[in-house]
């Protein structure tokens, strides 16, 4: 397969590159040049600034991995020429107000004015809907992939890493006490791995992206038994990475439900496995 990648050079779109070339796939991407510009030099890469254009020709598919306003998302799904297209979204843009986990029927955030593009913990997700709607207009038949937590190697927002080095140094880590607060983590490559299948297999629609449904208990006790020198402290007021509200009313963004994607063929290693996975990378 002839596929095209906005983006690439980084974490979620740099595995689902990796991925593809894994497949014997044909693999373009589409960026600047600013980021790890030396990685997969397999690949073809089309230096360009999608402020100022697209690049032309013809491909099987287009995984837009790097559209974060819709003018952007938009632009790309009208001028570029593919069989089958892609667009990466995101959890954030289900609607929470309540324990219950989203499946991709759920309500959505709405999206914010149609002049905003500055993208802020505010924005994120209201932009990220604007930017599913866009697509869908000018291709009704796209994949809409909504990834969660994602972590594993390449990863560059240093969430897990924190508390991940923490139980290196061993000793007592200070954690929040609610360990039984629900949290899904999904290792990059099977990510990766299950967009490709979903443009392999010609899907259309939208998919949430995430990990098999854990507690942070689970994801602490599976970084003891990496640093077995090591042990969770449940300590009031301790924040972090991956930490809700103690009243537990955001805590549905963190259990999205996975029966379609997993019918349609994702298969997302257990939070134990990942855990022990992306630790080893550090």
């Amino acid at each position: 397969m002839n596929i095209l990648i906005l983006g690439g050079t980084r974490f979620v779109g740099l595995h689902m590159a990796q991925a593809a070339l894994d497949r014997d796939w044909r693999v373009s991407l589409y960026n600047r040049g600013q980021t790890n510009p030396e990685v997969l030099p397999q690949a073809w890469h089309l230096k360009g600034d999608r402020n100022e254009g697209y690049p032309r020709g013809q491909w099987d598919a287009v995984i837009d991995v790097s559209a974060y306003i819709p003018r952007h998302a938009g632009e790309a799904a009208a001028a570029i020429k593919a069989h089958r297209y892609l667009f990466v979204s995101t959890v954030s843009v289900y609607d929470i107000s309540d324990k219950r986990g989203p499946d991709e029927k759920s309500p959505r955030v709405a999206p914010p004015d149609p002049l905003t593009e500055e993208i802020t913990g505010e924005t994120y997700g209201g932009l990220k809907t604007a930017c599913e709607d866009v697509v869908l207009q000018h291709r009704s038949d796209a994949a809409i992939l909504r990834p969660g937590l994602v972590v594993g190697p390449d990863d560059y927002t240093d969430r897990f890493d924190k508390w991940a080095k923490a139980f290196r140094e061993g000793g007592g880590v200070p954690v929040p006490p609610r360990l039984s607060q629900p949290i899904q983590l999904i290792h990059g490559r099977d990510l990766a791995e299950f967009a490709l299948d979903l443009l392999s297999s010609g899907r259309e629609g939208a998919y949430n992206g995430v990990g098999p449904e854990g507690t942070l208990e689970d994801m602490f006790g599976a970084l003891i038994a990496t640093y077995p020198g090591s042990r969770a402290v449940p300590t009031t007021g301790t924040e972090g990475p991956f930490v809700m509200p103690e009243n537990g009313k955001r805590d549905g963004l963190l259990r999205a439900d996975d029966t379609k994607s997993v019918a349609a063929g994702l298969r997302a290693r257990p939070i134990q496995t990942v855990v022990r996975d992306s630790a080893s990378w550090l």
